[in-house]
């Protein structure tokens, strides 16, 4: 059976409804159990205490009745005695009739027993042939003595039944208390952990879904594997389907793209040739005019090669095709010689270019690549500065590698520009305060190798004062020695 998001929520919240029931049960039974408590000792113990001192005035009565009618034989006094009896007996079999406890239950028996044999004597004196007075005082004296203390041990029992009672009640009290904390805690520890895992299955395919989403943005087509059975599955299916049709897209327009360069590169090697054989006024001589017209003719050939072989590249980086031959590079022997290509072009616009030097590590990468990435982030720089400004490169050690910083005076870029700077085809709104207008590949063919060799480029810029491209290359990376090659 599939489980939606909605019956997670739902299964969840029922399991939680569960462990409460499971709380207020066990609080129940122990209020419960307290309850039965204290009604067993108001009910019983102090009902047969009060009972016991009614039995022990009524004891006094008995004897003292039987004592005046022992001593005068007057028969109002057995009456009286006869009434007293007669109220103890009831009283003894109400007590019996609340009594449980089989100990008590035998005294009133014996209690019962010798209040009978005392009447019986008392009552045996009214006869002309019972015994003497004083021999049946004795007697009564001691069966009355038996009797009170019988009572004192009763009530007694009962005093200790309730103090028992209330001991227990103490305890059951704190215990109850105790046990109704614990559940509680272990009630909200279930609840945060359900809520924790019902979460977590929610959450993980999302996080699922949004990394692959980052991996499309960065080129990479990989499908995303969800092991839920919810809406979350279906949203990853269509994604995938989306993907491998973006990759299928992706790797035919590299393709296409592939297929233009290589035809204009025909006819830009014709026009290459016929440029060289007629500078070298082969075909015969030319004038000066024909000359710098040849010249306007060979920078713009540059330019189609120079743009076509770029965007090839961007289109390999994008459909995940480039490959990258890394090797143990030394930035410094790397950059010198791009710099005075680069000091060559500067020379016209009177540009000056400084190095600033600093002792840094070997980093794995792409040779070639990377002389692009310094090459056009310079040629940048001089087509955004004006005529005798200044253009420094330093290179410096960083936390993870090695930094690399192109900063130059010229007119720098709107802040509003900054987060689109690096997106193929973008242009920044004041490029035509530059000497000459861009094509918008070089610097998303720059982050395009950066990201290729796991690095990072940023830039930071103020119209009017030039700009600063950092780019940060890893010091190591997990790639093949030189002589293998890496598709990133």
């Amino acid at each position: 059976m599939k489980l939606t998001i909605y019956r997670k929520i739902m299964l969840g919240f029922g399991l939680i409804i569960v462990a409460m029931v499971i709380v207020i049960a066990v609080m129940l039974y122990e209020l419960h159990v307290v309850s039965e408590s204290v009604r067993t000792t108001l009910t019983v113990n102090l009902f047969s205490i009060d009972l016991a001192k009614d039995l022990s005035t009524l004891l006094d009565s008995e004897e003292q009745h039987a004592q005046k009618f022992l001593v005068s034989r007057d028969t109002t006094y057995s009456g009286l005695f006869t009434e007293a009896a007669g109220r103890f007996g009831k009283q003894l079999d109400s007590l019996a009739g609340v009594m449980t406890d089989k100990s008590e239950l035998a005294l009133l028996r014996r209690m019962g027993g010798a209040h009978d044999r005392l009447a019986a004597r008392v009552l045996a004196g009214r006869s002309r042939g019972g015994p003497s007075s004083i021999a049946t005082e004795q007697l009564v004296a001691d069966s009355i003595g038996v009797l009170r203390t019988q009572l004192e041990t009763l009530i007694r029992l009962n005093q200790n039944a309730v103090a028992a009672a209330m001991a227990d009640l103490q305890e059951s009290v704190p215990r109850t208390f105790n046990v109704a904390v614990l559940l509680t805690l272990g009630t909200i520890a279930v609840t945060v952990l359900l809520a924790f895992l019902i979460a977590r299955t929610i959450i993980r395919p999302i996080r699922a879904l949004r990394e692959g989403t980052e991996r499309v943005a960065q080129g990479h087509f990989e499908p995303i594997r969800v092991t839920s059975r919810d809406e979350t599955a279906l949203l990853a299916g269509a994604f995938n389907a989306m993907s491998d049709k973006l990759r299928q897209i992706n790797e035919y327009k590299a393709e296409m793209m592939h297929h233009i360069t290589h035809e204009l590169r025909m006819p830009l090697q014709s026009m290459h040739s016929a440029y060289y054989l007629l500078t070298e006024q082969i075909p015969g001589p030319i004038n000066d005019q024909q000359k710098r017209l040849l010249e306007s003719m060979r920078e713009n050939i540059d330019r189609i090669a120079g743009f076509s072989n770029q965007f090839l590249d961007l289109a390999k980086i994008e459909a995940g095709m480039m490959d990258f031959r890394c090797e143990r590079t030394d930035i410094p022997e790397l950059v010198r010689p791009v710099v005075e290509n680069a000091r060559i072009m500067a020379a016209r616009k009177e540009i000056a270019i400084m190095l600033q030097e600093e002792k840094v590590p070997p980093v794995m990468g792409d040779p070639e690549k990377l002389a692009q990435v310094v090459s056009n982030l310079l040629s940048n720089a001089i087509k955004y500065t004006d005529k005798g400004g200044t253009i420094t490169l330093a290179f410096r050690p960083s936390r993870g590698g090695v930094e690399i910083a192109v900063s130059d005076n010229g007119v720098g870029i709107d802040p509003d520009d900054l987060p689109r700077l690096f997106t193929k085809f973008y242009q920044a709104k004041n490029v035509g305060k530059g000497s000459s207008k861009g094509t918008g590949v070089g610097l998303a063919l720059v982050k395009g190798i950066v990201d290729g060799h796991r690095g990072t480029v940023s830039v930071t810029s103020r119209v009017g004062r030039g700009s600063t491209f950092t780019v940060e290359i890893p010091a190591t990376m997990d790639v093949p020695e030189a002589s293998e090659e890496k598709s990133s």
